[in-house]
């Protein structure tokens, strides 16, 4: 198993929830010890998953989701209640079967797509994906790169780019709608990476065409809107170095 095929297995595992691993989970977990370059990408992936979850949980809860939820699900209906084994049965298994419903439908409300959980899945796939698209040393080869698959290239970039150093491009999907994503790098390598998207695949898109600034997980992330595309630029940086390579001309 070579190091790039172990990635593939090692963020399929979940350290402390997996009870059982698959072989090639084993193989490629046993590899680590004896790839120091590999075992360095783990740490880092195994600390960006946590701010990534950490991030998930700062996500807000709607207001009375909860009751919401009961309202629609669980009617308050008068009953004749019998003292007998088998209503207490069928009153335990509604009872469960009443959970599973609202917990799923729980799920669904808290996990509705949104700018949040776009800029969060953003992070967490460049933060395993090693693998370029496109490969090119300029904006303008990337955009062809983009036109060439059938990638979205209508986009606007800050003339600021061109001070960072361009790797390519990746052709990424989010809630069935194309991403395109430059993939940069900074003078003392680190990567930068800007993520496009149509604003009407956000329920709540940013308003403005100046940048709004968030952690998703470990990346900070700089948002935007303009002429119908949204931006999300991220990177292992804190706020200043985007400020300035993209916002200070």
């Amino acid at each position: 198993m070579t190091s790039k095929e172990a990635k593939k297995f090692i963020v399929l595992h979940r350290p402390g929830l997996d009870d059982s691993l698959e072989p090639q989970i084993v193989e490629a977990l046993e590899l680590i010890k004896h790839d120091s370059e590999l075992l360095a990408w783990y740490e880092k992936h195994i600390e960006n998953e946590r701010a990534i979850s950490q991030s998930f949980k700062q996500i807000k809860v709607p207001v009375l989701l909860r009751e919401k939820i009961m309202a629609e699900n669980c009617p308050v209906q008068p009953a004749n209640f019998r003292n007998n084994r088998t209503l207490i049965n069928h009153i335990a298994v509604a009872a469960i079967l009443l959970l599973l419903v609202t917990n799923a439908l729980w799920f669904s409300l808290l996990w509705q797509p949104s700018l949040d959980t776009y800029r969060i899945d953003m992070a967490r796939i460049v933060s395993v994906n090693d693998d370029l698209d496109i490969e090119a040393r300029n904006l303008e080869d990337v955009r062809h790169g983009f036109y060439n698959i059938g990638w979205p290239t209508d986009y606007n970039l800050p003339d600021t780019l061109t001070s960072l150093h361009v790797l390519g491009g990746l052709a990424l999907n989010w809630e069935q709608n194309k991403v395109s994503t430059l993939c940069l790098e900074t003078d003392d390598k680190k990567y930068i990476w800007l993520f496009i998207i149509d604003s009407s695949a956000l329920p709540d898109p940013p308003t403005k065409a100046s940048p709004n600034f968030q952690y998703a997980g470990k990346l900070m992330t700089a948002s935007w809107s303009l002429a119908g595309k949204t931006y999300v630029l991220a990177g292992d940086v804190n706020k200043n170095v985007l400020n300035f390579y993209f916002f200070n001309p």
